[in-house]
C-alpha cells in the first residue's frame, strides 16, 4: 500500500477537496485509490488531478525503470487512460460527475500538453 492509500485509509468525509498534480493518482492502482479518494471527501467535495496524456501504450498499467537517489533503478508502475476512460472510473467509484481532458500546451512549446481530469462527491 503506498503512502496515499495508507493515509486516506484513515479518512471519512473529511476533505472539501484533494489533488494530485503529477502524483498518486498517476502512481497508484485506480481500483484502490478512486474508491479511497471518494470515501475521504465530504459531499459535494472536488477531486482533480493531473498527469501527463495517455501515450500509444495507453490504457492500463505500464511498468517502467526510473533512477533512484543513489543512481539504482526502481521499478514504477504508471496508469494511464484515457480522459473518458478516467471519468468512468470515476463514475464506477461513486463520484457523481467527472469530466476529464487534455490540456494542450502553447503553440511554441513542443511538448504534449497535460491530462486534466476533475470529479465531484
Amino acid at each position: 500500500m503506498c503512502r496515499a492509500e495508507e493515509f486516506l485509509a484513515e479518512r471519512e468525509a473529511e476533505f472539501d477537496s484533494i489533488y494530485s498534480v503529477f502524483g498518486a493518482v498517476w502512481f497508484t492502482d485506480p481500483a484502490v485509490l478512486l474508491t479511497l479518494v471518494r470515501r475521504a471527501l465530504k459531499p459535494g467535495g472536488r477531486f482533480v488531478y493531473s498527469h501527463l496524456p495517455p501515450s500509444g501504450e495507453c490504457p492500463g498499467p505500464h511498468e517502467y525503470d526510473m533512477y533512484g537517489p543513489d543512481d539504482e533503478l526502481l521499478p514504477i508502475t504508471l496508469w494511464c487512460y484515457r480522459p473518458y476512460m478516467w471519468e468512468e472510473k470515476l463514475l464506477a467509484s461513486g463520484f457523481a460527475s467527472a469530466s476529464g481532458r487534455r490540456l494542450p500546451c502553447p503553440p511554441e512549446k513542443e511538448t504534449i500538453g497535460t491530462l486534466l481530469v476533475e470529479a465531484t462527491a
